[in-house]
């Protein structure tokens, strides 16, 4: 059994660092070169970075700028934001990304299934966002959580796996900065339904709840945002992550 991971989420907009609630009203956190230096440093298993406003900018990816994240990341990288072709995801391979996220693009025609071709199904993380519909269903979202693609988050994992994706990134957006703790039915029922990694994601409050949704659905790894970004609340930034003991007490009993 793999060792469950533990994953800082960056949010960059505009060239800096925030957080989210809700996918809105973001707050500073820092400088993208520093934070994921420091996440480095605290040698976390990887980091997903991902440009939240890329895609409904239509910005074109800045290679040079992204060259030089990776060079400053001494962990895996995983990167999302503005990708749109097979090319641009063999060039940010090229330059030090291990892992391409892709969210309003996979719906591409042929996209994930070049990439996965070209790269490997292991290169390719879906990041599926998702609200909690009326009748309690899952509904996936892109573009930020702007836009509804009409059918579920579940149905969309499947559909993605079946196209080569090689990881799933499930995102709460009702949950998201809220510390509220994941959505355990909807991280228990994307698992449950697919063969290949998923990463939960939105709302985690401590390292407990971490623990916990990796122990009580199929999730193989657990990101957080504000949970490795602040002391308490967005008015205290601190940048953490278990210490190698501390990782080793948290995750160690969930492969026993």
């Amino acid at each position: 059994m793999l060792m469950p991971r533990l994953i800082p989420l960056v949010q960059i907009a505009h060239d800096r660092v925030v957080k989210t609630r809700k996918f809105g009203a973001p707050s500073y956190v820092g400088e993208p070169r520093n934070v994921v230096m420091r996440y480095g440093d605290m040698q976390a298993d990887e980091v997903i970075v991902v440009d939240i406003f890329a895609t409904r900018a239509g910005d074109s990816l800045d290679f040079a700028k992204l060259e030089k994240l990776a060079r400053y990341c001494p962990v895996p990288l995983a990167y999302g934001g503005g990708i749109g072709s097979v090319d641009d995801a063999r060039r940010l391979v090229a330059i030090g990304v291990e892992k391409v996220v892709l969210n309003s693009a996979a719906t591409r025609e042929g996209l994930v299934e070049g990439i996965a071709s070209l790269l490997g199904s292991q290169a390719v993380v879906i990041s599926i966002d998702v609200r909690r519909g009326p009748d309690s269903g899952f509904l996936a979202f892109t573009h930020g959580g702007q836009k509804q693609m009409g059918e579920s988050a579940v149905a969309f994992a499947r559909a993605m796996q079946s196209r080569g994706a090689g990881e799933l990134l499930v995102q709460s957006i009702d949950r998201d900065g809220t510390r509220q703790g994941y959505d355990f039915d909807l991280c228990a029922a994307v698992s449950a339904a697919v063969s290949i990694p998923v990463i939960a994601c939105g709302g985690a409050a401590s390292r407990r709840d971490m623990a916990e949704i990796l122990t009580q659905t199929d999730c193989s790894a657990a990101a957080a945002g504000s949970l490795f970004c602040f002391l308490t609340d967005p008015s205290n930034v601190l940048l953490n992550y278990p210490s190698s003991n501390e990782k080793e007490a948290l995750v160690r009993p969930l492969c026993s």
